[in-house]
């Protein structure tokens, strides 16, 4: 198949991330998945290719040019099921600051929307380098411009994973979509938050979080999953965050 073939290849890049090999357990074809700071299409590109031309995949990232590249990369495989969108998530919808970071030379993977008021903390090797004003949306826009529910959400974002998500309380109260989400206590401090903050919003939705860092997986990422819904043994490992553990049923 297709699938495993294009993870095969992906995994002999420098940074390949594990978690890649979970996708296909939780995509399924026809279903709707959103990729939220999808950069050049790592995830974007195999989560089309999961849930095939009767699905579709809803990718944002607010770099223009990556969004660019993306969407010229989704034309050349013919994947017109892979929507590319040049806006950031958030908790409303509006305009804000994009930082792209600078060590030596620019860092686009580390870009972050700037938390607006007050002291941004940086992480100590990078810097600000270009700022760009970009569009913000909100992932429950996101659902009204589907027909169908939102069944697997990727979110990338540095640090402003609790804005994106409170956008999205009509999503995770009524679609109830598995989250795969990169979460570090330090990127959600330039916003003021930490990782437990991330994970407080979600147990009020009643999820749970798995633990992927004992399949090999990198402790920053976690998969969130509704209490409702059963998953194969692959990602059925107790969550490292006993207070979010599921107590039966």
């Amino acid at each position: 198949m297709i699938a495993p073939l294009l993870l095969t290849l992906l995994s002999r890049f420098p940074g390949f991330e594990r978690e890649l090999r979970l996708l296909p357990t939780l995509l399924r074809p026809g279903r709707v998945a959103v990729d939220i700071g999808a950069a050049l299409g790592v995830y974007a590109v195999p989560m089309a290719v999961l849930v095939g031309a009767t699905g579709a995949v809803l990718a944002y990232e607010p770099r223009p040019e990556a969004a660019h590249r993306l969407r010229r990369l989704a034309g050349t495989l013919g994947f017109d099921h892979l929507q590319v969108h040049a806006t950031a998530l958030g908790a409303r919808p509006g305009q804000q600051q994009l930082v792209i970071p600078r060590r030596r030379r620019a860092v686009p993977g580390r870009s972050f929307l700037h938390p607006g008021a007050g002291t941004m903390a940086l992480d100590d090797r990078l810097r600000p380098g270009r700022v760009l004003d970009v569009p913000v949306s909100t992932l429950d826009d996101t659902r009204r411009s589907s027909d169908r529910p939102i069944d697997f959400i990727k979110c990338d974002v540095e640090g402003a994973e609790h804005d994106v998500f409170t956008g999205g309380h009509d999503v995770l109260t009524d679609d109830r979509p598995t989250v795969l989400c990169e979460i570090e206590d330090r990127h959600t401090r330039r916003y003021g938050g930490t990782v437990q903050r991330v994970l407080d919003l979600f147990a009020r939705y009643d999820y749970r979080p798995v633990d992927l860092e004992s399949l090999g997986c990198a402790p920053r990422n976690m998969l969130l999953v509704p209490r409702e819904r059963s998953w194969p043994s692959i990602v059925a490992a107790p969550p490292r965050h006993a207070a979010l553990a599921p107590t039966g049923g």
